[in-house]
Protein backbone atom coordinates (compact mmCIF):
# COMPACT_ATOMS: atom_id res chain seq x y z
CA UNK A 1 0.00 0.00 0.00
CA UNK A 2 2.92 2.26 0.72
CA UNK A 3 4.59 1.53 -2.45
CA UNK A 4 1.66 1.79 -4.82
CA UNK A 5 1.02 5.59 -2.76
CA UNK A 6 4.55 6.16 -3.25
CA UNK A 7 4.43 5.75 -6.75
CA UNK A 8 1.38 7.71 -7.58
CA UNK A 9 3.19 10.42 -5.64
CA UNK A 10 6.16 10.38 -7.83
CA UNK A 11 4.05 10.04 -10.87
CA UNK A 12 2.00 13.13 -10.39
CA UNK A 13 5.60 15.13 -9.27
CA UNK A 14 4.36 15.68 -5.54
CA UNK A 15 7.46 16.02 -3.27
CA UNK A 16 6.07 16.94 -0.59
CA UNK A 17 3.82 13.71 -0.53
CA UNK A 18 7.01 11.92 -1.57
CA UNK A 19 9.03 13.22 1.51
CA UNK A 20 6.11 12.45 3.86
CA UNK A 21 5.88 8.58 2.70
CA UNK A 22 9.39 8.63 3.18
CA UNK A 23 9.55 10.01 6.56
CA UNK A 24 6.66 7.85 7.42
CA UNK A 25 8.67 4.60 6.54
CA UNK A 26 11.29 5.97 8.11
CA UNK A 27 9.39 6.89 11.61
CA UNK A 28 8.11 2.90 11.22
CA UNK A 29 11.24 1.10 10.98
CA UNK A 30 12.90 3.86 13.97
CA UNK A 31 10.19 3.12 16.15
CA UNK A 32 10.43 -0.38 15.44
CA UNK A 33 13.84 -1.08 16.44
CA UNK A 34 13.44 0.96 19.42
CA UNK A 35 10.56 -1.50 20.61
CA UNK A 36 13.13 -4.28 19.33
CA UNK A 37 15.36 -2.96 21.63
CA UNK A 38 13.43 -1.90 24.59
CA UNK A 39 12.00 -5.51 24.47
CA UNK A 40 15.55 -7.41 24.10
CA UNK A 41 16.82 -5.33 27.30
CA UNK A 42 13.66 -6.21 29.28
CA UNK A 43 14.73 -10.15 28.10
CA UNK A 44 18.21 -9.59 29.32
CA UNK A 45 17.00 -7.80 32.28
CA UNK A 46 14.38 -10.52 33.33
CA UNK A 47 17.40 -12.96 32.50
CA UNK A 48 20.06 -11.41 34.48
CA UNK A 49 17.66 -11.51 37.21
CA UNK A 50 17.61 -15.20 37.25
CA UNK A 51 20.74 -15.53 37.16
CA UNK A 52 21.04 -13.68 40.51
CA UNK A 53 18.58 -15.79 42.40
CA UNK A 54 19.68 -18.89 40.75
CA UNK A 55 23.51 -18.00 41.86
CA UNK A 56 21.94 -16.78 45.28
CA UNK A 57 20.40 -19.78 45.61
CA UNK A 58 23.57 -22.33 44.77
CA UNK A 59 25.96 -20.09 47.12
CA UNK A 60 23.20 -20.69 49.85
CA UNK A 61 23.79 -24.26 49.11
CA UNK A 62 27.62 -24.09 49.17
CA UNK A 63 27.38 -22.48 52.59
CA UNK A 64 25.33 -24.84 53.87
CA UNK A 65 27.70 -27.42 52.94
CA UNK A 66 30.73 -25.28 54.08
CA UNK A 67 28.98 -25.69 57.53
CA UNK A 68 27.89 -29.54 57.89
CA UNK A 69 31.57 -30.12 56.30
CA UNK A 70 33.32 -27.87 58.98
CA UNK A 71 30.83 -30.04 61.89
CA UNK A 72 31.91 -33.23 59.44
CA UNK A 73 35.86 -32.81 60.09
CA UNK A 74 35.93 -31.28 63.42
CA UNK A 75 34.66 -35.26 64.73
CA UNK A 76 37.21 -36.48 62.19
CA UNK A 77 39.67 -34.52 63.72
CA UNK A 78 39.25 -35.50 67.57
CA UNK A 79 38.73 -39.51 66.16
CA UNK A 80 42.25 -38.72 64.55
CA UNK A 81 43.32 -37.58 67.55
CA UNK A 82 42.45 -39.57 69.66
CA UNK A 83 43.80 -42.05 67.25
CA UNK A 84 47.66 -40.61 67.45
CA UNK A 85 47.19 -40.40 71.25
CA UNK A 86 46.42 -44.08 71.69
CA UNK A 87 49.62 -44.61 69.51
CA UNK A 88 52.00 -43.96 72.32
CA UNK A 89 50.26 -46.50 74.24
CA UNK A 90 51.88 -50.33 73.92
CA UNK A 91 50.53 -51.93 71.20
CA UNK A 92 48.79 -54.95 73.04
CA UNK A 93 46.51 -52.27 75.05
CA UNK A 94 45.12 -50.67 72.13
CA UNK A 95 41.46 -52.18 71.82
CA UNK A 96 38.27 -51.35 69.62
CA UNK A 97 38.15 -47.31 70.74
CA UNK A 98 41.78 -47.19 68.55
CA UNK A 99 40.74 -49.11 65.38
CA UNK A 100 37.25 -47.22 65.63
CA UNK A 101 39.21 -43.86 66.30
CA UNK A 102 41.62 -44.58 63.22
CA UNK A 103 39.00 -45.49 60.87
CA UNK A 104 36.55 -42.65 61.31
CA UNK A 105 40.30 -40.43 60.84
CA UNK A 106 40.47 -42.47 57.80
CA UNK A 107 37.34 -41.29 56.18
CA UNK A 108 37.10 -38.18 53.47
CA UNK A 109 33.65 -36.46 52.54
CA UNK A 110 33.85 -36.10 48.45
CA UNK A 111 32.79 -32.37 47.60
CA UNK A 112 31.37 -31.11 44.59
CA UNK A 113 30.67 -27.29 44.39
CA UNK A 114 27.19 -26.28 43.15
CA UNK A 115 28.24 -24.30 39.80
CA UNK A 116 25.73 -25.02 37.11
CA UNK A 117 24.59 -21.32 36.33
CA UNK A 118 28.01 -20.00 36.53
CA UNK A 119 29.32 -22.99 34.44
CA UNK A 120 25.99 -22.03 32.01
CA UNK A 121 26.79 -17.97 31.68
CA UNK A 122 30.40 -19.03 30.65
CA UNK A 123 29.53 -21.27 28.15
CA UNK A 124 26.87 -19.15 26.57
CA UNK A 125 29.50 -16.42 26.36
CA UNK A 126 26.78 -14.48 28.85
CA UNK A 127 29.45 -12.90 31.46
CA UNK A 128 31.78 -11.96 28.37
CA UNK A 129 29.12 -10.28 26.49
CA UNK A 130 27.81 -7.85 29.43
CA UNK A 131 31.32 -7.04 30.72
CA UNK A 132 32.47 -3.93 28.92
Amino acid sequence: MILRRLTEHVKAQNWFAVGLDFLIVVLGVFIGIQVSNWNADQNNKRAARDYVVRIQGEMAANQQDMATRTEYFSRVKSHALRALEALDQAPETLGEEFIIDSYFASLTLSRRIRRSTYDELLSASEINAHID
